[in-house]
């Protein structure tokens, strides 16, 4: 099992982002990633009513490693709110293009 520190990102979420993360959770309409990503950040919030649940737990709760709840606190507290709900764009494609278009 694999081991975080949980205190190394600490999660406080605004009024007004806990109410844009819980519209992405309660509509269902997003994709299936980004509707985990928020409900990871909601649990992590040190201002939840319930308290902070800890990575452990939450990826129990979820079904999914606890690195990859690490990796969302993390990328959520170094890069913003945006960059933690969506994918990281791929900068190259997987494989190169076969046919080479000469203008």
């Amino acid at each position: 099992m694999a081991r975080t520190t949980p205190n190394q990102y600490p999660i406080v979420l605004s009024a007004a982002e806990r109410e844009r993360l819980e519209a992405i959770t309660r509509v269902g309409r997003a994709p299936a990633g980004k509707i985990r990503h928020a409900q990871i950040l909601l649990l992590s919030d040190r201002n939840r009513a319930g308290g902070r649940v800890t990575h452990l737990a939450i990826s129990e709760l979820l079904g999914m490693h606890v690195n990859t709840v690490a990796r969302i606190c993390r990328r959520f507290v170094q890069d913003g709110e945006v960059p933690a709900l969506e994918r990281k764009v791929r900068l190259t494609p997987p494989r190169p293009p076969k046919l080479y278009g000469r203008g």
